[in-house]
């Protein structure tokens, strides 16, 4: 392999760059064994070293916070790592892993606010503490190993300028990557023993797949998505915000959004695979009926707003802008329909608690008529009209996952059977069998 690769795309996952991270950081700790060093190239990976472990001890603390777990070894250990000094650095295998590491912690950092708390939907269902304890679990131990190579690093650098005078790299500063190395190694084995008791099970994964935050555009150009899986991106960040008042809605949003719940749970399934069992045709039928059911379910979603229930405030127009985007593509693939289908349901959960806060502020209003007075007039709704406009967006949240769950049966039961050898044809006893199954087969 080669001693230095180009980081993944900017696009990459968070498992993409922590992987990069662990490869670049075997790469170095192999490097001394496997060829002398030249005197410059010894000293951009003795900084780089350092980089990298800086690094691990801002990365190790930021996973500590979703896991709960970090013990008084794990603590000391983070402390000395994160006050490691930081310079500049050459090009080297060190740095590059403490790139990837450092690309992989930025990552995880666009779905979190200021307090270490989720923002993103993505960053609700996948940070959590079963998920964040395989990587921090991967990172102590790797830290370990680092930390056991730093006299390997320091011998090989002395060795570099054994012959040059004046030496390039100092003296003192090798005894002080040996001082500290050796200082940190029993916070390593300490910390390193701990996670290793942790028995978690199976290992979660979820956090691998964990895509950079979608980008909050605005202006003339915040039409534009380069894909319908981004624009549903933006919708749910939106509808996420919502829910939590960090994003302004208005019915006409929640309409909207309502709408495109309508236009998903379109029974249609002409993008299905035609059934080819007596058992496929009644899943079929089955989630027929289940999207069916979500289908009215968002329809009465969309019923009463903006009609006789307006609002006092506006969603931001990227958000009719995603919804535009996403309802009127005249075909949609099968990944993005999946996707749309997987969304509903945290959509009318979101669209709910948007509801109850337009409700709490007085933001929605409706026509009524005030006692001796012949005129009507705009007043704030109650609280139960709201709980039934809530309740609306909840039960359609509901039956689109039970219709999201029975989508997915039939296309895993679909593609399991296109993994399965065709059986060879079995010869027909009497030609009178083979037209009676073939009328069978007609009706």
């Amino acid at each position: 392999m080669p001693e230095t690769e180009p980081i993944r795309p900017a696009q990459a996952t968070y498992g993409d760059l922590f992987e990069d991270a662990c490869d670049a950081a075997r790469n170095a700790i192999l490097l001394p064994h496997r060829r002398q060093l030249g005197p410059d190239e010894a000293h951009a990976e003795l900084v780089g070293y350092q980089q990298f472990l800086r690094t691990s001890g801002f990365h190790l603390g930021l996973l500590a916070r979703f896991h709960h777990e970090q013990t008084g070894e794990q603590r000391h250990l983070v402390n000395r790592l994160t006050g490691i000094s930081s310079q500049d650095c050459p090009p080297s295998n060190w740095l590059r892993a403490a790139q990837a590491l450092g690309a992989g912690h930025d990552l995880l950092a666009t779905h979190l606010d200021s307090s270490q708390q989720p923002k993103t939907p993505e960053a609700e269902d996948v940070v959590t503490p079963s998920a964040a304890h395989a990587p921090a679990r991967a990172l102590t131990e790797l830290v370990m190993d680092a930390v056991s190579a730093g006299e390997d690093l320091a011998a090989a650098a002395a060795r570099s300028q054994r012959d040059l005078q004046p030496r390039p790299i100092p003296p003192s500063q090798l005894s002080e990557l040996r001082r500290w190395a050796a200082s940190l190694l029993p916070f390593a084995k300490a910390a390193t023993l701990d996670v290793s008791r942790t028995d978690r099970g199976e290992a979660d994964r979820t956090l691998s797949s964990l895509a950079p935050a979608p980008l909050m555009r605005v202006g003339s150009g915040s039409r534009a998505f380069d894909s319908q899986l981004e624009a549903l991106r933006v919708l749910s960040q939106l509808t996420f915000g919502q829910a939590r008042g960090q994003v302004p809605a208005s019915p006409t949003s929640l309409r909207d959004l309502a709408l495109l719940g309508v236009s998903v749970t379109n029974p249609d399934f002409s993008w299905l695979p035609e059934p080819s069992t007596v058992l496929a045709r009644l899943d079929r039928a089955q989630a027929r009926d289940h999207v069916e059911a979500a289908h009215e379910s968002w329809f009465r979603a969309a019923q009463d707003l903006t009609q006789t229930i307006v609002g006092t405030t506006r969603a931001p127009g990227l958000y009719g802008h995603a919804i535009e985007h996403l309802r009127s593509s005249e075909q949609r693939g099968l990944g993005i329909r999946v996707a749309l289908f997987a969304a509903l349901p945290r959509l009318g959960t979101d669209a709910a608690a948007a509801i109850s806060g337009l409700q709490s502020q007085n933001g929605l209003v409706a026509r009524a008529r005030e006692p001796g007075h012949l005129s009507l007039a705009w007043r704030p709704i109650s609280p139960a009209h709201a709980g039934e406009l809530a309740a609306r967006f909840r039960d359609a949240g509901t039956s689109s996952e039970v219709a999201a769950r029975t989508v997915r049966r039939i296309l895993s039961a679909q593609s399991s059977s296109d993994r399965q050898p065709n059986p060879a044809p079995v010869p027909s006893p009497s030609t009178r069998r083979d037209l009676a199954l073939s009328r069978s087969a007609q009706r």
